[in-house]
């Protein structure tokens, strides 16, 4: 109601016309007192919040994600009406959501007092023992739900869930993906932007016997384009230890490229790494020992073995942080100088955001060399942005930027300064799901990719630039 109504009001109770409010100044100072003091009351202008408002606003929380303040907002109306069956659904459901299965399954059970054959809120009841590992108690409510004979749509929704459940009490797992794909670099050598590299080099007068430095051209091969063909196997092995958070995880890799044109690139690739693993609800830590091998050509070029560790951390179904921590003593073999070998340190922070059908990934790393030569001992930083956007028809579009800069320890020529790199990676591709299982376990999928790498250096020997275009299919189990 508005002051303006207020005043109306008032005067036609008391019976004052608009004349007498002009002969009677105080009685007309009285009355707009008398009006403020009731606009200005709760029950005037601006009135209480309502519950049907506040129920509103908690679904707002509640499907933005801000599962706290929808359950807090919740609660506050649980207080004013504890027997709000709507009310006390979505307090359970906030409940479930921020973590509190317990909460949730009692609001649930105060819906069931009143409405005993709730379905939908004995399917909820039994995700929240899911959660809490009573796994036992969930099957009897999945199938004393199944034994009402619910609607068909229901009823493959809880064999989806009893199929979980089961799977959950497994011991051991497999997963893996064969992948096999072929490509198109411009320049698959990495050779340099210029074809004249001018390097130092003293040289001895003979009849002075003094030394000059001079800066003396050499010919490089300028970028060559190749065809590359290559196959990656995955396969990963876990064993959960029944009824913990802890299992064993163990990951084998072999990658292998076959260069159509300079046969001196090919690449043989082999690596394991395994170790324990803790996984909850929201976080994940695993320690891991590794080990690689390469070959270069087939001839052994790289030996390297170490440990890692990582840990991740769900803040909210749209975020997702993690920290790794990863050491290794690389051992280089063949006609590779022994001082390149080295131990390596990498500490690399991820963060992946998603918001409705994209996702957004932001990566920082550091990275540490300690060759026995400390021409070739570097600091490396480098930052990772990658977007991703699902579209209909189960593709997948994505973009990233990646930028690295690595600053090496010594001087390669006394006359030169320490050598210091900037690469910039820009990259765009496409994916889509071919083919999916009813389990979504098995999938075939393609994807096309498109890189350009524009490198720079202190250095004209470390310039280059190179596209690079790959097809790939994958099979993934």
């Amino acid at each position: 109601m508005s002051c303006v109504m207020v005043n109306r009001i008032f005067i036609k109770k008391t019976g004052l016309t608009e004349i007498s409010w002009r002969l009677k100044p105080t009685l007309l100072l009285f009355s707009i007192m008398i009006a403020a003091l009731i606009c200005l009351s709760p029950g005037g202008a601006e009135a209480e919040e309502t519950p049907k408002t506040l129920f509103d606003q908690g679904k707002v929380y509640f499907n933005s994600g801000d599962f706290k303040a929808a359950y807090d907002t919740f609660f506050t109306l649980f207080k004013q009406n504890p027997g709000d069956l709507d009310v006390n659904f979505y307090l359970g459901r906030s409940a479930f959501e921020k973590g509190d299965y317990e909460a949730a399954i009692m609001a649930f059970e105060r819906i069931l007092i009143s409405q005993p054959d709730a379905t939908r809120v004995k399917l909820e009841i039994a995700r929240c023992h899911l959660k809490l590992g009573a796994n036992e108690v969930a099957k009897k409510i999945f199938n004393d739900v199944l034994e009402t004979n619910p609607p068909d749509e229901v009823k493959q929704n809880i064999r989806n869930l009893l199929a979980s459940v089961r799977e959950s009490e497994k011991k051991h797992f497999f997963s893996g993906l064969i992948s096999l794909g072929v490509g198109w670099d411009d320049n698959a050598a990495t050779a340099p932007s210029k074809t004249t590299i001018y390097y130092s080099q003293d040289v001895v007068d003979t009849s002075t016997g003094l030394a000059t430095q001079l800066e003396l051209p050499t010919t490089v091969d300028g970028a060559e384009s190749d065809i590359i063909y290559s196959h990656t196997a995955l396969l990963n092995y876990q064993f959960r230890v029944p009824e913990t958070w802890f299992s064993w995880n163990s990951t084998a890799i072999i990658y292998n490229s076959v260069y159509t044109e300079d046969g001196e690139l090919n690449i043989n690739y082999f690596s394991g790494n395994t170790g324990p693993a803790f996984q909850s609800n929201r976080f994940t830590m695993d320690v891991k020992g590794l080990v690689y091998h390469l070959l270069l050509d087939g001839v052994e070029y790289l030996t390297a073995f170490g440990a890692s560790s990582s840990a991740s951390f769900l803040f909210s179904p749209h975020y997702l942080t993690n920290l790794s921590l990863k050491w290794e003593t690389r051992n280089y073999v063949g006609d590779i100088p022994i001082d390149k070998d080295s131990s390596n340190v990498n500490i690399t922070n991820g963060h992946i955001i998603r918001i409705g059908p994209s996702t957004i990934g932001l990566t920082f790393a550091g990275e540490k060399e300690d060759a026995e030569n400390d021409e070739n001992s570097y600091d490396r930083f480098e930052t990772a942005l990658s977007y991703m956007h699902q579209l209909p028809y189960n593709i997948n579009a994505s973009a990233g930027y990646t930028f690295q800069k690595s600053d090496y320890k010594e001087k390669t020529f006394p006359s030169y300064p320490k050598r210091s790199d900037k690469i910039h990676t820009y990259r765009a591709g496409i994916s889509k799901i071919f083919w999916q299982s009813d389990s979504r376990k098995l999938s075939l999928l393609g994807a096309l990719d498109y890189t350009f790498t524009d490198a720079t250096s202190n250095q004209d020997l470390y310039d280059y630039t190179k596209n690079a275009i790959n097809l790939s299919g994958t099979f993934i189990f």
